[in-house]
């Protein structure tokens, strides 16, 4: 259909002013306006004049008059330029730029950044601690309100978090931030690698319920009530049975919580390819038999278990040396008609750590045992292969 708009309206800026108004309020880029507004009239307009026009109204001027020469500022640029330029800019530099002008505030808010890692810590008597990438921030104890919006928003507007760290205390800034991970949680959060430290563990479960299974490689978690108190610690039962668990490569739980080897649990965490556990007691039954897992399968494996009891490192030495095949002996740490030579040499063997170390058949990798007395140390690796700094994070 023909325009019906006189020839007039075509170098009459108060009405091009009106075209380019409706294509900001529509929110068209201004390549996309401007190409269908010269389709409408029919006519090539002066492109600088229209993105002028565009830029003048976005930020705020309803009213632009046409300079006698164009001066861009660095605003002015078209917003794909702009979006590719801040999309380089660090936290502490977005943050810097966001408050120059509409424009550049607008384009931050628009981005999806990749973080490294964001962190938030409430701490007994402390300062709230937030960490946005390279910018360190720190607020009173009862001044929750700001940091829990500047991490809100970090976490909505991030295409990925590489590390994300909370510790939580019994505050109510403690709680306003799992009320604040619960509504922004509605889409799975993209994270890395995590570590949570509560003192509520059911906390932490939940908490870790927000992220995306797949997405989440490592996960440590701490109860920070009982590590100092020495009381039971832990949900490791819910925590096997979540999707982020199961398809996770790295999880620490020592502080967190510690079970009993001889239940089903244990094998649960024989997926992973780097774990730190605590169990009740660590049995040389059960050493043998995380030594003869770890060689079935293939990779890197690190695991890191401890045992509440002490072992007796000798024990454990020769027993592993010849995985198993040796007649059975007490575990017992004390024997009251013991030679006090004897036992000076046990005593010896206890304290002393040992590293067993054997060639893997069929592979080029080597299977290195460390026993000191309260941690073995199983690690599966090819000493050909570049050292992997991410198994020691």
């Amino acid at each position: 259909m023909p325009c019906k708009i006189p020839k007039s309206a075509y170098s009459d800026l108060a009405t091009i002013r009106k075209f380019v108004l409706y294509d900001v309020l529509l929110e068209v880029s201004p390549n996309y306006g401007y190409k269908r507004l010269c389709e409408a009239l029919r006519k090539n307009l002066n492109y600088r004049k229209y993105e002028y026009f565009y830029y003048q109204i976005y930020n705020g001027n309803l009213e632009p008059h046409m300079p006698r020469f164009f001066a861009k500022s660095f605003s002015d640029l078209p917003m794909e330029v702009l979006g590719e330029i801040v999309s380089n800019l660090s936290a502490k530099e977005r943050l810097g730029v966001r408050k120059v002008c509409r424009n550049l505030r607008d384009v931050i808010d628009q981005q999806k950044p990749n973080f490294k890692i964001l962190k938030m810590c409430f701490d007994r008597n402390q300062s709230i601690i937030l960490k946005i990438d390279d910018l360190d921030l720190k607020f009173p104890k009862d001044s929750y309100e700001e940091p829990l919006k500047r991490l809100e928003n970090s976490l909505k507007s991030s295409r990925h978090v590489e590390k994300l760290e909370l510790k939580l205390d019994h505050s109510q800034g403690s709680k306003s931030l799992v009320e604040m991970l619960r509504d922004v949680s509605s889409t799975r959060l993209k994270v890395g690698k995590t570590k949570i430290s509560v003192e509520n563990t059911d906390e932490a479960l939940e908490i870790l319920g927000f992220f995306e299974p797949g997405e989440l490689k490592k996960i440590e978690l701490e109860d920070t009530i009982a590590w100092r108190v020495g009381k039971e610690r832990g949900n490791v039962e819910r925590l096997v049975e979540m999707d982020q668990f199961e398809q996770a490569e790295d999880v620490h739980i020592r502080e967190f919580g510690i079970f009993d080897a001889e239940s089903e649990l244990l094998n649960k965490f024989l997926h992973l390819k780097r774990m730190v556990i605590k169990l009740n007691v660590l049995r040389k039954e059960v050493a043998l038999y995380l030594k003869n897992a770890i060689l079935e399968d293939s990779g890197r494996r690190l695991w890191y278990v401890s045992s509440e009891k002490e072992l007796n490192i000798h024990e454990f030495e020769v027993y592993l040396e010849n995985n198993g095949d040796i007649p059975d002996s007490d575990d017992s740490l004390e024997s009251d008609d013991e030679d006090p030579r004897q036992r000076l040499i046990r005593l010896r063997n206890m304290l002393e750590p040992v590293c067993l170390t054997e060639d893997i058949p069929n592979s080029e990798e080597t299977l290195t045992l460390d026993i000191d007395s309260t941690e073995i140390i199983f690690d599966r690796i090819n000493l050909n292969d570049s050292i992997d700094h991410s198994f020691n994070d």
